[in-house]
């Protein structure tokens, strides 16, 4: 098939190399034209495992290409994907702005093309409501799917290729719609997993709920976590415990500083200002944010209790991605607990394996936090080691041999992983 994809970001592109290494052919669209110019010789603008080397791929197929132009992504094919952001607002809310000027461009463009043929694919996380939103506004211009992703980041080829589900939310049982099912249906069509058929309302909760899920689930372990540490429990065969209970499962029962990134505190947030627009108080929302924000005040005090009096204070962080294997730093407790530990007088320095020049941007305003190149680097003269994000390169170290490089001889597990 021939694919349109507007918003050459991390859904975007994941997508694009994706299906062209299905064997389809894709033309992805984004306002920057420095980040087109760079994906046309095969730069990718983050850090994810498998991408840049599917892009290579596909470049010399020639099976994706990249475009400034918006008509010359929407000319080439009556399947477009919408994957641009939609960033959280200081309220929680979901800033729709980048999402209903793509749509606005889409709608100029469908006009001149049948609607029952044009189909608008969103998998961009947008609020609950929205596909029938822009179907009402729109709907003569071309026919809206729901199709929400569940990528993470660090193994995102992984569970594209190989989904847990694949969700498709469409208008009605109306001739448009099966038009627009039975593409989707074939572009799915090889992909072994469920295939959930559903309304444009329930398919864009599905995402949020799955979201808000996992992040409850995380929380509810550090409260267990909490609690363990008062009783003489051990939280970690507490959860290898619970994990074998199929009804409960292993995933996400790790107890630490908390979740972060793209999606969970975004997702969270927004799900709770969903409830309050309809007169809802989601109750259990507001804790799982409280005890979120609770694990990295928990880690700024253990963190200062390892400092002597009269001394200057010297911390290493290793990690500041909110997850291994990405060089996402957004919304991540590590930054977060750096911040304050930079507020409170410390000097840190801080390394991370693929994060370091996202976070040295993030950092820029803090001049006590040192972004180094090497893990010997960060713990060299310091008084306590924090590890922030289990990369596999931290669960290896010799930490005898980083005792010695250190002043003090403190070191505190963030993620409950040595």
């Amino acid at each position: 098939m021939k694919i349109g994809i507007i918003g050459a970001g991390y859904v975007g592109i994941v997508t694009g190399v994706c299906l062209a290494e299905k064997g389809h052919t894709v033309v992805c669209y984004d306002i920057d034209s420095t980040k087109i110019r760079a994906l046309k010789k095969g730069r990718v603008p983050f850090y994810e495992p498998d991408v840049a080397d599917l892009l290579s791929v596909a470049l010399k197929k020639g099976r994706i290409d990249f475009v400034h132009a918006l008509n010359q992504c929407l000319s080439y094919s009556k399947i477009v994907f919408v994957c641009v952001g939609t960033p959280p607002r200081e309220n929680g809310s979901a800033d729709m702005s980048y999402f209903y000027k793509a749509i606005s461009g889409i709608a100029i463009f469908g006009k001149d093309v049948k609607n029952s043929e044009f189909i608008v694919v969103n998998k961009s996380t947008v609020p609950v409501g929205t596909a029938r939103d822009v179907h009402k506004h729109f709907r003569k211009c071309f026919t809206v799917v729901s199709n929400p992703e569940f990528l993470r980041e660090g193994k995102a080829v992984s569970d594209f290729f190989n989904p847990d589900r694949i969700v498709l939310g469409f208008e009605d049982q109306s001739e448009k719609s099966a038009g627009a099912r039975k593409q989707l249906t074939a572009l799915y069509e090889k992909f072994d997993c469920p295939k959930i058929i559903t309304n444009w309302e329930t398919a864009e909760l599905i995402k949020y709920a799955s979201n808000a899920y996992l992040a409850t689930k995380i929380s509810f372990i550090n409260e267990i976590a909490a609690l363990s540490e008062r009783v003489r429990a051990d939280v970690k065969t507490i959860a290898k415990g619970m994990g074998f209970d199929p009804r409960i499962g292993k995933e996400f029962l790790r107890a630490g500083i908390g979740y972060g990134g793209s999606c969970f505190p975004k997702d969270v947030r927004a799900l709770q200002s969903l409830s309050r627009g309809k007169r809802y108080s989601f109750k259990l929302l507001k804790s799982v944010i409280d005890v979120n924000n609770q694990q990295r005040k928990i880690a700024v005090e253990k963190i200062m209790s390892a400092f002597s009096k009269n001394r200057v204070k010297r911390a290493a962080i290793l990690g500041a991605t909110f997850k291994p294997d990405t060089d996402d730093v957004r919304e991540s407790a590590s930054i977060a607990i750096i911040k304050e530990l930079h507020i409170r007088g410390v000097n840190v320095r801080v390394f991370d394996p693929q994060g370091s020049l996202n976070a040295r941007r993030e950092l820029k305003r803090f001049p006590r936090a040192l972004v180094v190149g090497s893990v010997e680097d960060a713990v060299r003269g310091v008084d306590v080691v924090f590890l922030a994000t289990e990369w596999k390169e931290f669960l290896c170290l010799d930490w005898k041999k980083m005792k010695v490089l250190m002043r003090g001889d403190i070191i505190i597990d963030g993620r409950n992983v040595l």
